[in-house]
C-alpha cells in the first residue's frame, strides 16, 4: 500500500512537472510571437518612411557671413536644402523659416573662417546645421523631422 501511495504521489509530481512545462512552452511561443510581429511592424514602418518622396526645401536667401583674418576680409556664402520626407512637417518647416535662418546665421556667426575650410570643416557645418533644424522641428512637430541638409552653394572667398 504504501508503494502504492508513493507511486501515486510521484505520478502526481510528474504531471505537476508536465503541465508546468506545456505551461512554460506556451508562455515562450506566445512571446516570441509577439515579438515577431512587433519587429516586423517596426520594420515596415520604417519601408515606409524610406519610400516617401523626398521633400527639398530650399532657405532663401543664402547666408553670408564676413570674417576679418589678419587685417583682410573674407566672406562665406552658404546656399542650403533641407531635405525632409513628410509634408505636413514641411508645412510646420515653412511657418518657423525665421527660427531657422536665425539659427543658422547664429552658427555661421560662431564659426572661426579657418575652421569653415576644407571638406572636414564643412561636414562639421553641415551636422551642426543639421542639429540646431532638427531642435527647432522637435519642438514643433515632436521628432526631427529633417532628415539631412544639402549645401547648393559654399563660397569662402
Amino acid at each position: 500500500m504504501e508503494e502504492n501511495q508513493i507511486e501515486t504521489k510521484v505520478l502526481q509530481f510528474n504531471r505537476r512537472k508536465k503541465l508546468f512545462l506545456i505551461f512554460a512552452v506556451i508562455l515562450l511561443l506566445v512571446s516570441l510571437l509577439g515579438s515577431i510581429v512587433f519587429i516586423s511592424s517596426l520594420q515596415s514602418e520604417s519601408l515606409e518612411d524610406e519610400h516617401l518622396e523626398a521633400i527639398y526645401f530650399r532657405v532663401e536667401p543664402r547666408f553670408q557671413k564676413h570674417f576679418i583674418v589678419a587685417g583682410r576680409p573674407h566672406l562665406i556664402e552658404l546656399g542650403v536644402i533641407l531635405v525632409l520626407r513628410d509634408e505636413q512637417a514641411a508645412q510646420v518647416l515653412k511657418t518657423h523659416v525665421p527660427r531657422i535662418k536665425s539659427a543658422v546665421s547664429l552658427l555661421l556667426g560662431d564659426q572661426r573662417f579657418t575652421s569653415l575650410k576644407g571638406l572636414q570643416g564643412r561636414e562639421l557645418l553641415k551636422q551642426n546645421i543639421l542639429s540646431s533644424v532638427q531642435k527647432i522641428m522637435q519642438e514643433e512637430v515632436g521628432r526631427p523631422s529633417v532628415e539631412n541638409v544639402l549645401f547648393t552653394h559654399y563660397t569662402l572667398q
